[in-house]
Protein backbone atom coordinates (compact mmCIF):
# COMPACT_ATOMS: atom_id res chain seq x y z
CA UNK A 1 0.00 0.00 0.00
CA UNK A 2 0.92 3.52 -0.53
CA UNK A 3 0.18 6.21 1.05
CA UNK A 4 0.75 9.90 -0.40
CA UNK A 5 0.60 12.52 1.61
CA UNK A 6 -2.06 15.37 0.72
CA UNK A 7 -3.14 13.25 -2.19
CA UNK A 8 -6.76 13.32 -2.43
CA UNK A 9 -6.26 10.23 -4.33
CA UNK A 10 -5.56 8.17 -1.60
CA UNK A 11 -7.60 5.86 0.50
CA UNK A 12 -8.75 8.00 3.79
CA UNK A 13 -9.16 4.37 5.22
CA UNK A 14 -4.99 3.90 5.14
CA UNK A 15 -4.21 7.17 6.55
CA UNK A 16 -4.48 6.13 10.03
CA UNK A 17 -2.15 2.80 9.59
CA UNK A 18 0.35 4.61 7.74
CA UNK A 19 0.24 7.45 11.07
CA UNK A 20 0.75 4.18 12.82
CA UNK A 21 3.72 2.29 11.04
CA UNK A 22 5.50 5.70 10.65
CA UNK A 23 5.78 6.75 14.00
CA UNK A 24 6.91 2.87 15.10
CA UNK A 25 10.15 3.52 12.79
CA UNK A 26 10.99 7.16 13.10
CA UNK A 27 12.21 9.73 15.88
CA UNK A 28 9.69 12.45 17.21
CA UNK A 29 11.67 13.73 20.59
CA UNK A 30 14.61 14.52 22.23
CA UNK A 31 14.43 11.34 23.75
CA UNK A 32 13.59 9.03 20.56
CA UNK A 33 16.97 10.96 18.85
CA UNK A 34 18.87 10.14 22.68
CA UNK A 35 17.84 6.57 22.86
CA UNK A 36 18.59 5.97 19.06
CA UNK A 37 22.23 7.49 19.63
CA UNK A 38 23.10 5.66 22.79
CA UNK A 39 21.85 2.36 20.77
CA UNK A 40 23.84 3.57 18.06
CA UNK A 41 26.90 4.01 20.03
CA UNK A 42 26.52 0.60 21.77
CA UNK A 43 26.90 -0.78 17.97
CA UNK A 44 30.26 0.93 16.98
CA UNK A 45 31.71 -0.65 19.73
CA UNK A 46 31.07 -3.93 17.50
CA UNK A 47 32.75 -2.47 14.35
CA UNK A 48 35.43 -4.31 12.39
CA UNK A 49 36.13 -2.88 9.57
CA UNK A 50 37.72 0.54 11.09
CA UNK A 51 41.21 1.18 12.16
CA UNK A 52 41.49 1.10 15.44
CA UNK A 53 42.44 5.44 15.02
CA UNK A 54 39.77 5.83 12.92
CA UNK A 55 37.09 4.06 14.89
CA UNK A 56 38.07 6.06 18.26
CA UNK A 57 37.38 9.09 16.07
CA UNK A 58 34.22 8.38 14.70
CA UNK A 59 33.03 7.46 18.62
CA UNK A 60 34.39 10.54 19.76
CA UNK A 61 32.81 12.36 17.50
CA UNK A 62 29.39 10.58 17.97
CA UNK A 63 29.53 10.90 21.60
CA UNK A 64 30.15 15.10 20.98
CA UNK A 65 27.63 15.08 19.37
CA UNK A 66 25.20 13.16 21.96
CA UNK A 67 26.05 15.40 24.50
CA UNK A 68 24.88 18.36 22.46
CA UNK A 69 21.86 16.51 21.84
CA UNK A 70 20.99 16.34 25.45
CA UNK A 71 21.47 20.13 25.68
CA UNK A 72 19.75 21.53 23.13
CA UNK A 73 16.00 22.07 23.30
CA UNK A 74 14.16 20.02 20.68
CA UNK A 75 10.35 20.35 20.36
CA UNK A 76 7.88 17.37 20.05
CA UNK A 77 6.83 16.54 17.26
CA UNK A 78 3.56 14.97 16.08
CA UNK A 79 3.58 11.51 13.38
CA UNK A 80 0.15 13.06 12.31
CA UNK A 81 2.16 16.09 10.97
CA UNK A 82 4.53 13.81 8.86
CA UNK A 83 7.24 15.79 10.32
CA UNK A 84 10.15 13.60 12.28
CA UNK A 85 13.76 13.86 13.37
CA UNK A 86 16.64 12.26 11.71
CA UNK A 87 20.45 12.25 12.09
CA UNK A 88 23.41 11.45 9.85
CA UNK A 89 26.94 11.18 9.56
CA UNK A 90 28.23 12.94 6.42
CA UNK A 91 31.58 12.35 5.95
CA UNK A 92 33.31 15.22 7.70
CA UNK A 93 30.48 15.09 10.90
CA UNK A 94 26.71 14.53 11.73
CA UNK A 95 23.47 16.20 11.68
CA UNK A 96 20.50 16.48 12.90
CA UNK A 97 17.85 17.55 10.68
CA UNK A 98 13.87 17.60 10.47
CA UNK A 99 12.57 16.08 7.35
CA UNK A 100 9.41 15.56 5.68
CA UNK A 101 7.46 12.66 4.51
CA UNK A 102 5.85 12.56 1.48
CA UNK A 103 4.62 9.53 0.40
CA UNK A 104 5.45 6.48 2.77
CA UNK A 105 4.73 2.29 1.36
CA UNK A 106 3.66 -0.49 3.77
CA UNK A 107 2.27 -3.88 3.93
CA UNK A 108 1.50 -6.21 6.75
CA UNK A 109 2.44 -3.42 9.25
CA UNK A 110 5.92 -3.41 7.91
CA UNK A 111 7.50 0.04 6.20
CA UNK A 112 8.82 -0.99 2.68
CA UNK A 113 9.67 2.64 1.25
CA UNK A 114 9.44 6.23 2.07
CA UNK A 115 10.53 9.41 0.51
CA UNK A 116 11.12 12.23 2.78
CA UNK A 117 12.52 15.93 2.30
CA UNK A 118 14.62 18.17 4.23
CA UNK A 119 13.13 20.96 5.89
CA UNK A 120 15.98 22.29 8.42
CA UNK A 121 19.24 21.45 9.53
CA UNK A 122 19.20 21.61 13.79
CA UNK A 123 22.80 20.56 15.00
CA UNK A 124 26.15 20.31 13.02
CA UNK A 125 28.38 18.53 15.21
CA UNK A 126 31.98 18.49 12.72
CA UNK A 127 35.17 16.26 13.34
CA UNK A 128 38.83 17.76 13.55
CA UNK A 129 40.71 18.39 10.24
CA UNK A 130 44.28 17.72 9.88
CA UNK A 131 47.13 18.15 7.37
CA UNK A 132 47.58 16.80 4.75
CA UNK A 133 50.95 15.77 6.55
CA UNK A 134 49.01 14.38 9.71
CA UNK A 135 46.85 12.38 7.08
CA UNK A 136 49.44 10.77 5.76
CA UNK A 137 50.97 9.60 9.02
CA UNK A 138 47.72 8.20 10.36
CA UNK A 139 47.30 5.84 7.05
CA UNK A 140 50.94 5.14 6.71
CA UNK A 141 51.09 6.78 3.07
CA UNK A 142 53.59 9.60 1.56
CA UNK A 143 52.72 13.38 1.13
CA UNK A 144 52.84 13.00 -2.43
CA UNK A 145 50.39 9.97 -2.35
CA UNK A 146 47.49 12.17 -0.21
CA UNK A 147 48.00 14.99 -2.70
CA UNK A 148 47.74 12.77 -5.45
CA UNK A 149 43.98 11.55 -4.01
CA UNK A 150 43.04 15.16 -3.53
CA UNK A 151 44.06 15.78 -7.13
CA UNK A 152 41.82 12.92 -8.47
CA UNK A 153 39.18 14.19 -5.92
CA UNK A 154 39.22 10.48 -3.85
CA UNK A 155 39.04 12.90 -0.82
CA UNK A 156 35.43 14.14 -1.03
CA UNK A 157 35.52 16.02 2.77
CA UNK A 158 38.87 17.54 1.89
CA UNK A 159 38.78 21.56 2.20
CA UNK A 160 40.60 24.36 0.94
CA UNK A 161 41.25 27.17 3.27
CA UNK A 162 43.88 29.70 1.32
CA UNK A 163 46.56 27.24 0.03
CA UNK A 164 46.78 24.31 2.61
CA UNK A 165 44.28 21.38 2.64
CA UNK A 166 42.79 20.05 5.59
CA UNK A 167 41.16 16.64 5.39
CA UNK A 168 39.06 15.02 8.18
CA UNK A 169 40.26 13.23 10.78
CA UNK A 170 37.58 10.29 10.22
CA UNK A 171 38.04 10.63 6.18
CA UNK A 172 39.12 6.48 5.26
CA UNK A 173 42.14 6.27 2.77
CA UNK A 174 40.14 5.85 -0.77
CA UNK A 175 39.69 2.26 -2.00
CA UNK A 176 40.19 0.88 -5.12
CA UNK A 177 36.58 1.23 -6.86
CA UNK A 178 34.82 2.89 -9.66
CA UNK A 179 33.34 6.49 -9.37
CA UNK A 180 30.43 6.83 -7.90
CA UNK A 181 29.92 10.43 -6.79
CA UNK A 182 26.98 12.83 -5.74
CA UNK A 183 26.92 16.44 -4.85
CA UNK A 184 24.59 19.22 -4.34
CA UNK A 185 25.99 22.63 -4.97
CA UNK A 186 25.13 25.60 -2.12
CA UNK A 187 25.75 28.14 -4.14
CA UNK A 188 26.30 28.92 -8.12
CA UNK A 189 29.48 28.05 -9.35
CA UNK A 190 31.00 29.56 -12.31
CA UNK A 191 33.77 26.04 -13.81
CA UNK A 192 35.29 27.21 -17.04
CA UNK A 193 36.23 24.25 -17.93
CA UNK A 194 32.99 22.58 -17.13
CA UNK A 195 30.50 24.86 -18.21
CA UNK A 196 27.62 23.32 -17.41
CA UNK A 197 27.85 23.35 -14.02
CA UNK A 198 26.99 26.92 -13.04
CA UNK A 199 23.18 25.55 -14.33
CA UNK A 200 23.44 22.58 -11.50
CA UNK A 201 22.14 22.21 -8.26
CA UNK A 202 23.27 18.50 -7.98
CA UNK A 203 25.93 16.48 -10.07
CA UNK A 204 26.36 13.07 -10.01
CA UNK A 205 29.52 11.25 -11.60
CA UNK A 206 28.95 7.50 -12.61
CA UNK A 207 32.23 5.67 -13.70
CA UNK A 208 30.86 3.20 -16.49
CA UNK A 209 31.77 -0.51 -17.04
CA UNK A 210 33.03 0.18 -20.32
CA UNK A 211 36.62 -1.25 -22.00
CA UNK A 212 37.92 2.09 -21.72
CA UNK A 213 36.90 4.13 -18.77
CA UNK A 214 34.62 7.09 -19.24
CA UNK A 215 32.43 8.15 -16.77
CA UNK A 216 28.08 9.85 -17.31
CA UNK A 217 28.01 13.19 -15.59
CA UNK A 218 24.21 14.11 -15.07
CA UNK A 219 23.93 17.32 -14.15
CA UNK A 220 20.88 18.59 -12.85
CA UNK A 221 18.67 21.74 -11.39
CA UNK A 222 15.65 20.57 -9.71
CA UNK A 223 13.90 24.28 -9.74
CA UNK A 224 14.29 25.47 -13.36
CA UNK A 225 14.30 21.75 -14.50
CA UNK A 226 17.52 22.02 -16.19
CA UNK A 227 18.76 18.30 -17.25
CA UNK A 228 22.23 17.61 -19.41
CA UNK A 229 23.90 14.54 -19.55
CA UNK A 230 27.75 14.56 -20.15
CA UNK A 231 29.98 11.67 -21.27
CA UNK A 232 33.38 11.95 -20.59
CA UNK A 233 36.82 10.79 -19.64
CA UNK A 234 37.96 9.23 -16.15
CA UNK A 235 40.27 12.23 -15.84
CA UNK A 236 38.30 14.42 -16.89
CA UNK A 237 35.75 13.33 -13.62
CA UNK A 238 38.17 13.32 -11.83
CA UNK A 239 39.24 16.78 -12.72
CA UNK A 240 36.03 17.85 -12.23
CA UNK A 241 35.20 16.44 -8.87
CA UNK A 242 38.93 18.57 -7.68
CA UNK A 243 37.71 21.76 -8.64
CA UNK A 244 33.96 20.83 -6.85
CA UNK A 245 36.05 20.02 -3.94
CA UNK A 246 38.10 22.91 -3.82
CA UNK A 247 35.65 25.38 -5.07
CA UNK A 248 33.94 24.86 -1.19
CA UNK A 249 30.65 25.17 -2.54
CA UNK A 250 29.97 21.52 -3.24
CA UNK A 251 28.39 19.25 -0.32
CA UNK A 252 29.54 15.33 -0.76
CA UNK A 253 25.99 13.35 -0.47
CA UNK A 254 27.83 10.46 0.03
CA UNK A 255 26.61 9.75 3.31
CA UNK A 256 28.35 6.98 5.33
CA UNK A 257 26.96 4.98 8.65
Amino acid sequence: MLWIINDPASSDNCEAEAISIFANYYLFNKDDVISSLEYTLEDMQKEKHLSEYLHKKKYELYERFLATVKKSDLPDLLPENWRCYEYEFVGNGIVLKITKVEEIGFSDDELDTITVTELKELIFESCEYVSVEEFAQIHSVKEKTVMQWINKGKLKNAKLEGDRWLIPSIEEKPKKERIFSDYYLKAELHLDEFPYVQFSDSIDIRELATENPLCQCILRNYSTGFHEEVIMTKKEAERLEYLLIASGKAKNMGYMY
